[in-house]
């Protein structure tokens, strides 16, 4: 890992909020699912606490949450991801947890999530090249597919997960200056 390309950062979507459900609906983040199969019902419904998982909401007047701030790590593979917001998540690693779904993982996880940060021009970002305060960027996983929207049948959710190039996702990327020690 590469310390001088690591870097702090908020990431935001226009007029909507990205953060852990816990953050965006409250705790727990509840959902009821279905399951079927080949249009056949497979089972009763399941209720799942989807409190550690990366969603996304539209903005709402006079609510005051904050931002997601994540420390990009840099690797080989791309930038491996950790929730810097203070609370019970913090430094846990972001990966797929359900499905293509994202969310945090324990500290030592043993598969963390790499992901590409990609500018508009398709290229590949890393802490040398990101000269403006506020970038909007992609994030591409290892398969080349984006991190988009994703929904569920019987969830009232809308969670960030690995999608398709025509359902990803402009974030706004803005780095944080250092902390003095």
């Amino acid at each position: 890992m590469d310390s001088r390309l690591s870097f702090d950062a908020e990431l935001r979507v226009m007029n909507e909020r990205v953060n852990l459900l816990e953050a965006l609906h409250g705790k727990p983040a509840l959902a009821t699912l279905t399951s079927f199969s080949g249009g056949f019902f497979t089972g009763k419904p399941q209720t799942r606490d989807h409190s550690s998982f990366f969603g996304i909401a539209p903005k709402q007047p006079g609510q005051d949450r904050k931002a997601l701030k994540l420390r990009f790590q840099y690797t080989e593979a791309g930038y491996v991801l950790s929730v810097k917001n203070t609370g019970e998540h913090y430094k846990k690693f972001v990966s797929k947890v359900w499905l293509n779904v994202f969310g945090v993982t324990h500290s030592n996880p043993e598969r963390p999530a790499p992901f590409s940060l990609i500018d508009h021009n398709n290229n590949t970002l890393t802490r040398d090249n990101i000269k403006m305060t506020h970038t909007p960027i992609t994030l591409m996983t290892p398969n080349n597919r984006y991190v988009g929207r994703l929904t569920a049948r019987g969830s009232p959710y809308i969670y960030l997960g690995e999608t398709k190039e025509n359902a990803k996702i402009t974030f706004i990327l803005s780095v944080l200056k250092p902390t003095p020690s």
